[in-house]
C-alpha cells in the first residue's frame, strides 16, 4: 500500500524519503523488513537545459552543410582554412552566432557579437591551441568570474577530475586522443571556445529552458560557401544561466558541456559523420564520464514503456532520438549515456571511443566494435539489460558498471509485478518487445516457481533470482524446458525473468520490428508484502550537507507493521561537484520525542542503531545504503527518525541535495507534521 507523507524541517526544508515495508507474517516479527528510500526530484525552479546541436546537424540545412563540408575536404578544394595572426588575451573580435529565438520562426537568424579573447593555450601535447572568448559585458566576479575562466582553461588544457580515464590531462587532448581530430578548419589545430548570452528565450520566468552549448556546422564551411561561417572550430557555451545567473553569481564552468561539444565537433570531421543521432549523442554523453563528470539520473529505467521500447510513436525503438527539451528526449539522452557506457564497460574506453571513427552506422558500428573484442550483438543488447538491473550484484558474473558515476543504477519499477495480493498463477501472458528493447517480470516473495516461456526467435530470456536474505543474484538461462525453483529453506524474495528483443531480423532492424512472447506459470506465494510510504514533493531548491551548523537531515517514518529495516536509499543532485571533500558520514534509526523548539512536533531522539557510511559510498544520483534488518527493528503505530548524519569532515566535505518545500501544518490542529531534523547549536534537534 502506499500513502504521502508531509514533512516538515526547520525553516521548512523538506528532504523526501520513503518507506518500504516488508512483512511475513508466518514467521513474526524478526522476518519483517522496510526499506527507507528518499526519491529527490529534478527542481522546477532550477533552469532545464535545451538540447540544440542534435536539431542543427539532424536537420535538412545541417545535412547539407555537413555533406558540403565532406565534398569540399574530400575533393582539395576546401577554401576554408585561414591562417591569421593568432590573438593574444586581452584581444577583440566579431563572431556570428545563431540567434536560437528568433531563428524558430523559420528564417535563419545570425548576430555578430564581439568578444574579448581571456585565457589562451598552446602547449598540448597534442598540438593546437585552445582560446576562451568571452563576449563583451559577461565578464565579471558576478558573471564570468576569472576563477571560472581559470577553470575552464586548465579543464581543457591541463586536468580533468579524479574520476576521468586520464586525470592528468584535459578535456581536449583525452578527446582528440579517443574520438580522433577535430576538423581544424583555420589550419592551426586551434579549438575556440566562444562564451556568450546565447539568444534562446530563456528568461527564468515564462521560459525556464536554456542551450547549455552547442555545435553549429555553419563554421566547417568556407564563408565563400556560407556568409554566417566563422571559418573555424567553435563550441558556443551559454554564459546565462549556463555559467551564471543574475540573482545567485557564478554556478558552473561547464566542462562537461565542451566535453559533449567537443565529441560533436570531432565527429563532424570529413571522414566520420556516420553514425546515427542516437549514437553520435552516446559517444557524447560518454564523453562526459570519460573525462570524468557526473552520469545523468537514469530515470527511464523506472518506465517499463521507455525499457521495451513501446511509446506509441513510429520510432518506438532503441535508436530512436527525440526532439525537444521536455521528459522523453532526458529518456532518450539517458539510454544512449548508459548504452555507451556498457559498450565501454566491455570493450574499453579507447575502442568504444573508436566508433566515432567507424564508416558503419546503427547495429553494423556497434558490431564492427564489438567483433574485434570477440562479443555478438544479441550479447550485447541482453547483457545491458541484465546489467540495468542487477548492476555488479551477479553471482559469477560481471554484469554491471564500475564507474563511480553509474555505481547505483537499478531498475526499481519492473513491467510486471507478481507479489502476495495478486493471483498466484498466469496463462498464457503477452508482452511485446521492440528491437533492442526488454522486459522486466518480476516475482516477490514466493517459495515455488514453475514457469513456461514461449520460445520466439530473436527474445533472448534470462532469470535472475535472490534468496531472502541475500543481496546477490544468481543467473539462470531460460530455455525451452518449463523452469522449476523450489524453496526448501527459504523463499525467494525475488526473481526477474530478463525478456530482450536482441536481433533483427534482416542486415539493419527497422522501427517497426517487435516481437512478441507468452509464458505460463504457477507460484506458491508468501505473506511478504512491500509497502511505499513516500513523499515526492517538487524540488524547490538545493542545499548541502554539512553547512555551518547543519550536520544532519532526517526523516519521519509511522510503521505500519512490525519489521525490519533493510536498505535507506536517497538522491544526491545531478551535477559535478556534488559529491566532495573527505570525510564520514552515518545513517541511524531513532527515536522520536518532542521538539525543544517547537513542543507541538516530533524530532529525532536517541540512536537505536547506525551504520557508518564513507565518501565512496556516494555517487551523483540514487544511492542505496544497505542496512541489518535484524538491528534495524521498528514497530506498528511507533514514530522513528532515519538520519544521514556527518560523523567527521577532514576536509571539504560537501553532499548536495534537492529539498522539497512541503506543508507546514496549522498550530495546534491535532496534526503532527512529519518533521524534518537539523541542529540546534551542533545537536540534533
Amino acid at each position: 500500500m502506499t500513502r504521502n507523507a508531509t514533512l516538515l524541517l526547520l525553516m521548512f526544508f523538506l528532504f523526501p524519503l520513503a518507506v518500504e515495508a516488508q512483512e511475513l507474517e508466518r514467521s513474526g516479527p524478526s522476518d519483517r523488513r522496510y526499506s527507507v528510500t528518499a526519491g529527490l526530484q529534478q527542481e522546477d525552479e532550477e533552469p532545464r537545459e535545451m538540447h540544440i546541436t542534435p536539431l542543427l546537424i539532424g536537420s535538412d540545412e545541417g545535412q547539407r552543410m555537413l555533406e558540403q563540408y565532406r565534398e569540399l575536404h574530400l575533393s582539395g578544394a576546401y577554401e576554408g582554412k585561414i591562417r591569421l595572426m593568432e590573438a593574444q588575451t586581452g584581444d577583440t573580435r566579431s563572431f556570428k552566432v545563431r540567434n536560437i529565438e528568433e531563428s524558430r520562426s523559420g528564417e535563419t537568424v545570425f548576430d555578430e557579437v564581439t568578444f574579448e579573447l581571456a585565457r589562451v593555450s598552446s602547449d598540448l601535447e597534442v598540438g593546437g591551441r585552445v582560446e576562451v572568448w568571452v563576449e563583451e559585458g559577461e565578464r565579471g566576479p558576478e558573471k564570468v568570474s576569472d576563477e571560472i575562466l581559470d577553470q575552464i582553461l586548465a579543464g581543457l588544457a591541463d586536468q580533468t577530475p579524479s574520476q576521468s580515464v586520464n586525470p592528468g590531462r584535459g578535456v581536449v587532448e583525452i578527446g582528440r586522443e579517443l574520438f580522433g581530430e577535430q576538423p581544424d578548419v583555420a589550419g592551426n589545430g586551434s579549438l575556440k571556445i566562444l562564451i556568450a548570452d546565447i539568444e534562446d528565450g530563456w528568461d527564468g520566468e515564462e521560459q525556464n529552458v536554456f542551450t547549455a552549448g552547442f555545435f553549429d556546422p555553419v563554421n566547417l564551411l568556407p564563408a565563400s560557401v556560407n556568409e554566417n561561417s566563422n571559418e573555424a572550430d567553435i563550441l558556443y557555451i551559454n554564459s546565462v544561466p549556463g555559467i551564471y545567473r543574475p540573482d545567485t553569481g557564478p554556478l558552473a564552468n561547464r566542462l562537461n558541456t565542451m566535453a559533449h561539444e567537443f565529441q560533436h565537433l570531432i565527429h563532424a570531421n570529413a571522414d566520420y559523420n556516420k553514425l546515427s543521432l542516437f549514437q553520435n549523442e552516446g559517444q557524447s554523453e560518454l564523453a562526459e564520464i570519460l573525462t570524468g563528470y557526473s552520469a545523468r539520473s537514469m530515470s527511464f529505467l523506472n518506465q517499463p514503456g521507455e525499457v521495451r521500447g513501446s511509446t506509441g510513436e513510429s520510432q518506438g525503438w532503441i535508436f530512436r532520438f527525440r526532439s525537444g527539451s521536455g521528459e522523453n528526449v532526458l529518456y532518450d539522452y539517458q539510454r544512449a549515456q548508459l548504452l555507451h557506457s556498457y559498450l565501454e564497460e566491455l570493450v574499453g574506453y579507447q575502442e568504444t571511443g573508436s566508433l566515432t571513427r567507424s564508416e558503419n552506422t546503427r547495429d553494423a558500428a556497434y558490431l564492427e566494435v564489438l567483433q574485434r573484442n570477440g562479443i555478438s550483438l544479441t550479447d550485447f543488447y541482453t547483457g545491458f539489460w541484465i546489467s540495468a538491473y542487477g548492476n555488479r550484484r551477479i553471482s559469477g558474473a560481471s554484469y554491471g558498471f564500475s564507474r563511480p558515476q553509474l555505481a547505483n543504477v537499478k531498475v526499481s519499477n519492473p513491467g510486471r509485478f507478481y507479489y502476495a495480493m495478486v493471483q498466484p498463477w498466469v496463462r498464457g501472458r503477452e508482452e511485446t518487445l521492440y528491437y533492442g528493447g526488454a522486459f522486466y517480470t518480476e516475482w516477490f516473495g514466493i517459495e515455488e516457481l514453475n514457469l513456461t516461456v514461449e520460445e520466439v526467435e530473436g527474445i533472448d530470456h534470462q532469470l535472475l533470482y535472490r534468496l531472502e536474505g541475500e543481496t546477490t543474484y544468481q543467473m539462470m538461462d531460460v530455455g525451452i524446458n518449463p523452469i522449476q525453483l523450489d524453496s526448501r529453506e527459504r523463499l525467494y524474495e525475488q526473481v526477474v525473468l530478463v525478456s530482450v528483443n536482441n536481433k533483427p531480423s534482416g542486415r539493419e532492424a527497422t522501427p517497426s520490428e517487435n516481437r512478441s512472447f507468452r509464458y505460463s506459470g504457477d507460484w506458491t506465494t508468501t505473506d511478504l508484502i512491500t509497502e511505499d510510504l513516500v513523499y515526492h514533493g517538487e524540488a524547490s531548491f538545493l542545499t548541502r550537507l554539512p553547512e555551518g551548523d547543519l550536520q544532519a537531515y532526517a526523516v519521519r517514518i509511522s510503521p505500519d507493521f512490525d519489521a525490519g529495516v533493510r536498505t535507506v536509499r536517497f538522491s544526491i543532485y545531478q551535477q559535478e561537484g556534488s559529491v566532495q571533500g573527505e570525510g564520514d558520514f552515518r545513517v541511524t534509526l531513532r527515536e522520536s520525542r518532542p521538539s525543544t523548539r517547537f513542543p507541538d512536533q516530533l524530532a529525532p531522539g536517541n540512536i537505536i542503531v547506525s551504520q557508518p557510511v564513507t565518501m565512496s559510498d556516494f555517487s551523483i544520483g540514487e544511492n542505496y545504503i544497505g542496512v541489518n534488518s535484524e538491528q534495524w527493528q521498528v514497530e506498528a503505530g511507533e514514530e522513528y527518525f532515519i538520519t544521514l548524519e556527518v560523523v567527521e569532515d577532514r576536509g571539504g566535505l560537501l553532499l548536495e541535495l534537492l529539498m522539497d518545500e512541503g506543508v507546514e501544518a496549522p498550530v495546534n490542529s491535532g496534526v503532527r507534521p512529519r518533521s524534518l531534523g537539523g541542529t540546534e547549536r551542533g545537536r540534533l534537534l
